[in-house]
């Protein structure tokens, strides 16, 4: 039910007395004037005389009770504002809109002062909106200026979130952040190196959780320099691949399979991990494999699995619920990966234009970028993570030189394969730039050895800059 529909309803409760007094006393005879006077004097019980019928009757009854629930709503209301205000001028509160249970939800979870709002603009730091797309872009033109400086987190499906406007305007979907963390979790990088960096990774389904599998697989995913990871698609993905056309320039591949899965097991039996994205008839699909490929491990993206458990072969299945992962508040705000993304420009801004490394000025240079710009130190410092669970491994994690070479280089193709997936291609300009962010030409887009001794540096700089704030 709409909130539209809600108000209507409410609307319609609160007047039902007036009008079944109203028509009640009309019917004994009486103006209509002074029947709804009499009417509205039942809110306040101070309709004394007998009832003349039935529909007079009820109205007496009704109508305090609708009196009473104005009041507890105006109540209500009134203590949520005054509480939003006591935790704003407490220091870092938060204010979350959205349809239940999800800001209960949030608020549960949240380690700081959380104000559950409901239609109307509460004093706050930060601002979470959690209703449907459409709702949330209503609520934040309503009140674009109130918000002009505040930190607003807004869940938003079909923009992608490297495209919002503003540095204080977080744009976020459930799809992204649950593949970011899928990734973070899944131990890639220690089945890669059983398998010499070569991998085949079967995605089943695809839909927009599987076109954000993929992305920040290839982005996340990396780890050697001479890696093959090959994605085999088993869903529809003709539109996305069409879209990222210079998919191609990446050394990994992505296969998309015409025919379902169910017509080539063998590549599902020998592949290194199979994920099931499919979310409409996912029970089906885990049951079919289940049947199809005897022995193998699933991965499985579900918010269903109580479903799941009660499957004899439960011990095959690797659960990740992706959607509730995604709407806890660490990883709305995720502000480490923030932190670092803004560090990461800071050290470009000290080393190319002198800028003081600062917490003031890493704010003022981080508000400087454009959209793209800000995403790719957001994609960098998001696979520090993964580099992270790489250097953990390692037998000595000292940073030898040629250690942080490999990094660098890992770097590299990382950033490339950013660019790629945004439609960059490798170009010299006439002017001998380095960049022309209209046509989207990177003189850069080249491999790490072909690199000038500069631009390698920065990448190392990356590297340092990461490993300093963990």
């Amino acid at each position: 039910m709409n909130d539209r529909m809600k108000k209507i309803l409410k609307i319609s409760a609160f007047l039902l007395p007036l009008a079944l007094g109203s028509a009640g006393l009309i019917r004994t005879g009486e103006d209509v004037l002074d029947a709804a006077f009499s009417s509205v004097t039942m809110y306040t019980m101070g309709y004394g005389e007998e009832p003349a019928n039935w529909m007079v009757q009820l109205a007496r009854w009704v109508a305090p009770v609708a009196t009473l629930s104005g009041i507890a709503l105006l109540f209500f209301t009134a203590a949520r504002t005054v509480s939003a205000w006591m935790k704003y001028l407490s220091g870092n509160s938060v204010v979350v809109y959205g349809e239940d249970p999800l800001p209960q939800n949030l608020k549960r979870e949240c380690e700081l002062p959380v104000t559950v709002g409901m239609e109307k603009l509460l004093p706050a730091h930060r601002y979470v909106l959690l209703w449907n797309e459409e709702k949330n872009m209503e609520f934040y033109r309503e009140y674009q200026e109130k918000l002009r400086g505040r930190l607003v987190y807004m869940r938003c499906d079909a923009l992608q979130s490297q495209i919002s406007a503003g540095a204080k305007l977080h744009l976020f979907s459930a799809e992204e952040t649950g593949a970011r963390l899928y990734w973070k979790q899944a131990g890639m990088y220690s089945l890669s190196c059983t398998r010499n960096h070569e991998l085949n990774i079967v995605l089943i389904g695809f839909g927009k959780l599987g076109e954000e599998l993929l992305t920040w697989g290839l982005q996340n995913n990396v780890f050697h320099p001479d890696q093959r990871i090959a994605y085999h698609i088993y869903g529809d993905a003709e539109h996305f691949l069409l879209l990222h056309h210079e998919l191609e320039n990446i050394s990994d591949s992505v296969i998309q399979h015409d025919e379902t899965w169910d017509h080539d097991l063998e590549n599902l039996r020998t592949a290194d991990r199979i994920i099931v994205c499919e979310q409409e008839q996912q029970v089906k699909t885990v049951q079919e494999l289940v049947l199809a490929i005897p022995g193998k491990q699933l991965d499985i993206l579900t918010e269903e699995p109580e479903i799941l458990n009660m499957m004899e072969e439960k011990d095959r299945f690797s659960v990740f619920r992706w959607r509730s992962e995604a709407m806890k508040p660490q990883n709305i705000f995720d502000e480490l990966t923030l932190e670092r993304a803004k560090a990461i420009n800071l050290r470009y801004a000290h080393l190319y234009d002198s800028v003081e490394e600062t917490k003031e000025n890493a704010e003022i240079e981080w508000e400087k970028l454009n959209c793209f710009t800000r995403y790719s130190n957001i994609s960098a410092a998001d696979y520090h993570e993964i580099r992270q669970q790489m250097m953990e491994q390692w037998e000595n994690q000292a940073l030898t030189p040629d250690r942080l070479e490999l990094l660098s280089e890992l770097e590299h193709i990382r950033w490339c394969r950013f660019h790629y997936l945004n439609n960059w291609r490798y170009g010299q300009l006439p002017d001998g730039g380095r960049k022309d962010g209209v046509r989207r030409i990177h003189r850069d887009l080249i491999p790490y050895a072909e690199l000038d001794e500069a631009t390698k540096e920065k990448d190392r700089e990356n590297i340092r800059v990461m490993l300093k704030i963990r």
